[in-house]
């Protein structure tokens, strides 16, 4: 059964009818970036939704002439993409001139074009602005690391327990989430928090169902743990072994820690951009271990064999599927996502919810925004929700 709520507005139907009907597989941009003085001889780079949003890959690095820092980024396709410039990590990245965040950059090419841009400022700038944590007392983080088999790293793992955790003797659902540095705490959040334990914690005491969240801390080579097949861009891809961890090791660890409900019923597995596609991946994959997800904003242009891996499996899985996408992310990225939720809504048994907002953008804001709905969903009867829009 599918939940489709689409909100839709009259922008999206006159761009459908702006779109140029000549086909164009592929574009060339070059870009002539101004910064701020002092700038060079710092490196300079560019992430978005064409390259992982990794904000320091060497394929992305500009090049400086003398006066502005340059890169030919060459085999773009020509759709909307959303972007930002970096200097390396998102800890120094483009903000607005009084030092706050800056929304993405968004371009569509219809062909090869040359743009001149203005980076106002850096965050490094406004470093003396230190942000306090925002962890609610309800989150801990675990002492040890764990080693991930197959990745050569090991993972920071931080838990939110229930406020009734340590005065009762209930077992709880358990949700694991990915990219942890930016579910709980505004200092280690490069780019804002979702606000899971205030949620939650609101959610609780307003009657609704507790749950326990873990957070898994992304790291290095995010691109490649979150991505389940090899690319020629991005090259292996890690996605099993990182799956592989959470099922085998973490969870087992988890369910031994802590009072769980271990079933795939009561077992989530939720994330955003690339961790919404490792997510959908890993309920496709392994229905025994996780029964339900959470897919906001999936990264499925770096996958397309999801397609035919979601009409292989899509009969194996039950549960519920939560689906989510903004309107400003761009067409292709809505319907790459729709495409999938299609694919799967013919083929399986599965309670489906999926959800387009036309005012969304790929950041934490906007899955902040849906994680109540989502939450409430998931862990209810399935049918219920509550739309919003603003």
């Amino acid at each position: 059964m599918t939940i489709r709520i689409a909100i839709r507005n009259s922008v999206h139907a006159l761009a459908l009818l702006l779109l140029s009907h000549v086909s164009i597989s592929q574009v060339r941009l070059q870009v002539f970036l101004e910064t701020p003085e002092g700038t060079y001889p710092g490196s300079v780079f560019v992430a978005g939704d064409f390259n992982g949003w990794d904000p320091g890959s060497p394929g992305e690095l500009l090049q400086y002439n003398g006066k502005d820092y340059t890169i030919i980024l060459d085999s773009l396709k020509p759709v909307p993409f959303q972007y930002k410039f970096t200097r390396g990590s998102w800890e120094d990245v483009e903000v607005m001139p009084d030092g706050s965040d800056r929304n993405n950059r968004v371009l569509e090419l219809r062909s090869d074009t040359i743009i001149r841009l203005r980076v106002e400022a850096w965050k490094s700038a406004f470093s003396v602005r230190r942000k306090m944590s925002t962890a609610g007392k309800q989150v801990f983080a675990l002492p040890d690391s764990f080693d991930m088999p197959g990745l050569g790293r090991f993972a920071k793992i931080h838990v939110y327990l229930p406020a009734s955790y340590k005065h009762s003797r209930k077992q709880y659902p358990v949700i694991y989430m990915h990219d942890g540095q930016n579910l709980f705490d505004e200092l280690r959040a490069p780019f804002g928090e979702w606000g899971i334990d205030e949620t939650l914690d609101s959610l609780v005491r307003a009657g609704h169902p507790e749950a326990i969240i873990v957070g898994i801390d992304n790291g290095p080579r995010r691109v490649n743990e979150y991505t389940p097949f090899d690319t020629e861009k991005f090259g292996a891809g890690q996605g099993d072994a990182y799956v592989a961890f959470i099922a085998n090791r973490l969870k087992p660890f988890i369910d031994k820690k802590y009072r769980t409900l271990r079933a795939p019923e009561h077992t989530a597995i939720a994330g955003s951009s690339l961790g919404g596609l490792i997510s959908y991946y890993a309920w496709l994959s392994k229905p025994n271990v996780f029964g339900n997800a959470g897919v906001f904003s999936p990264s499925f242009w770096i996958a397309p064999r999801i397609l035919p891996l979601t009409d292989s499996l899509a009969a194996t899985v039950t549960g519920k599927c939560f689906f989510y996408i903004g309107e400003q992310e761009g067409d292709r990225y809505v319907k790459d996502m729709q495409e999938v939720a299609d694919r799967l809504g013919a083929r399986t048994r599965a309670i489906m919810y999926s959800v387009v907002d036309p005012i969304g953008e790929h950041k934490e804001a906007s899955w902040r925004k849906w994680f109540a709905e989502f939450y409430l969903w998931i862990m209810g009867n399935g049918f219920n929700r509550q739309l919003r829009t603003r």
